[in-house]
């Protein structure tokens, strides 16, 4: 294979990439944007419950909580699908890039189709950094074995930040909730406020349980132990005398399997982690 092919290969394994990347930011986007719409109409149910309004104003502000809700069910959708083809899309790119396999000129189209004229412009204006990988190995299984693991390497760090986050506001809205709930039981508190903390305190559960980020936590970790195997494997692959494509093969889809069940990282946070990350992966 001559270097003008493999450069127009890889090429195109690029834009892939990044128009993959592009479309993650725009499934993370409405993902948190889901989840904020969720917690204000949890809120505002809770305030309702609270307040006890009737007639008309009761009404206004239930179809208000309705449609937020329904508006939250609706981007959680489409962030969903737009995850399952920027996961699809980075595959591919991952393929092309790391061994060669082609993408047709059909399946491009259809992926730009599929993300939208504004983001291919967009990866037209914006392409993808020349370090992005920091593997210099030829078209290969070497090659694709360490793209791999600087992947793996990265989400699993960006996973453990998210679930320290989780962690942290979990533990504190415990707290608060076992201080509130302590405070209002004393003696000296009426009847009337006790009242309404329980009333607060009943709302705020099918919060908590819709946003689910105790549970979230629990999964990241998981993730997190399976991507760290799959780092493992993948080393120890490249450490023998001579790779098994199949051995590499598996522990990529397995990559594959943990990345696809996992949640939308948000640029914004990626980019407070990275430089940390970053240093670790130099580092490590």
């Amino acid at each position: 294979m001559d270097e003008e092919t493999v450069n127009n290969m890889t090429r195109i394994g690029e834009e892939l990439n990044q128009l993959s990347r592009f479309l993650f930011d725009e499934a993370a986007n409405k993902w948190y944007l889901a989840l904020i719409l969720q917690v204000v109409a949890g809120l505002a149910a809770t305030v309702l419950g609270v307040l006890s309004l009737t007639g008309d104003a009761a009404l206004g502000a239930i179809m208000v909580v309705v449609i937020v809700t329904i508006t939250a069910g609706v981007l959680r959708h489409f962030a969903s699908d737009q995850y399952d083809a920027a996961e699809a899309m980075r595959r591919q790119s991952v393929l092309n890039e790391a061994i060669g396999r082609s993408i047709t000129q059909t399946q491009m189209a259809t992926w730009r189709q599929k993300a939208g004229k504004r983001l291919w412009d967009k990866v037209m204006a914006q392409p993808r950094e020349a370090d992005y990988y920091a593997t210099q190995q030829m078209i290969g299984l070497q090659r694709l074995a360490e793209m791999t693991i600087e992947s793996a390497f990265y989400t699993r760090h960006v996973y453990g930040k998210l679930r320290a986050r989780m962690w942290d506001i979990v533990l504190s809205a415990g707290a608060a909730t076992l201080l509130i709930v302590t405070g209002a039981l004393a003696s000296s508190v009426p009847n009337r406020i006790q009242l309404i903390v329980a009333r607060v305190i009943c709302s705020l559960i099918p919060v908590a349980l819709a946003i689910d980020l105790f549970g979230w936590a629990l999964k990241l970790a998981k993730l997190m132990t399976g991507i760290e195997d799959v780092e493992a494997g993948l080393e120890q692959e490249l450490r023998g005398k001579r790779p098994e494509l199949q051995n590499i093969l598996c522990w990529i889809d397995e990559y594959n399997c943990q990345v696809k069940s996992g949640m939308p990282i948000h640029n914004w946070l990626f980019r407070q982690w990275h430089d940390e990350i970053k240093e670790l992966w130099e580092h490590r």
